[in-house]
């Protein structure tokens, strides 16, 4: 992994230090309970990102006003 010394160097954004520069931005999951609260199965999705080394995860979607939003 040579060619990926830049990638899992340490980053920053501002005055945030980050350990790597691996980053996963807001996606639908799908994991959510009906009324839009966190299901552990979401929770078990991020923990599962974090513990394989992501330094920074961007929650996702949601609708505010389901099932009308």
């Amino acid at each position: 992994m040579t060619g990926l010394t830049h990638l899992l160097s340490l980053g920053r954004i501002g005055s945030l230090e980050l350990k790597n520069r691996l980053l996963q931005t807001a996606m639908g999951t799908n994991l959510a309970h009906e009324d839009g609260t966190i299901s552990d199965e979401a929770v078990g999705f991020y923990e599962a990102r974090a513990a394989g080394g992501t330094a920074m995860l961007i929650m996702g979607t949601l609708g505010v006003a389901n099932p009308l939003g």
